[in-house]
């Protein structure tokens, strides 16, 4: 077998290079990058569209049903994907861990965790009609400093935040206790972003 079909299933721990997809409607053939991911919970197996991706909770029945999938990049970089449920857990929150910070969507709200107190003083900002069972499409930029959500076009905000250590962002659900839920990813693209000039005192 080959490309992204050669994926059928990763259990958590594994590391994979998973060969998705850009959108190329108009051709045969997949335009394909090669994007690292690692499950280091749930499972993460290739999607019936070529470029696709199905990540599924691991149904624990004690603590909350959670996939965690770990996304190889360094800083600076912009990461994009479409996302939708293919399961009815839209109270519970699909998040974007930001290496620092977190993105969070979930029916009708979206939010962004910086800190306990940044979340307690901001909370869940109110977006009626936000489907989870629907694609969404977000674009993450991710510098040394500061982080970027666009949620379906539209640009959410710019808020400061410092470089963490780690492997790259995570793509993290949760679902009902007991029960696998999944998340269907298409789109995904990790790119490298220009680093910013150093301006030096006295420097012309």
């Amino acid at each position: 077998m080959s490309g992204p079909r050669a994926l059928r299933f990763a259990p958590a721990g594994a590391l994979l290079a998973v060969a998705l997809a850009r959108p190329a409607p108009a051709r045969a053939e997949c335009d394909l990058d090669l994007v690292r991911l690692q499950a280091w919970r749930g499972s993460v197996a290739a999607g019936a569209r070529c470029g696709s991706i199905v990540v599924a909770t691991d149904a624990a029945t004690a603590g909350s049903s959670q996939a965690r999938i770990v996304v190889s990049a360094t800083f600076p970089y912009r990461l994009t994907l479409v996302a939708r449920r293919l399961t009815g857990d839209g109270d519970a929150a699909i998040e974007l861990e930001l290496q620092g910070g977190y993105f969070l969507w979930r029916d009708g709200a979206w939010s962004i965790y910086l800190d306990e107190g940044q979340f307690a003083a901001e909370g869940w900002h109110r977006l009626p009609g936000l489907d989870s069972r629907h694609p969404h499409r977000v674009v993450i930029e991710r510098t040394t400093d500061e982080v970027a959500v666009t949620f379906d076009g539209v640009a959410l905000g710019r808020w400061p935040l410092a470089e963490a250590t780690g492997s790259g962002p995570s793509i993290v659900l949760t679902g009902r206790r007991g029960a696998r839920a999944r998340l269907l990813v298409r789109e995904l693209t990790v790119t490298p972003l220009a680093r910013r000039a150093e301006v030096t005192v006295g420097s012309r």
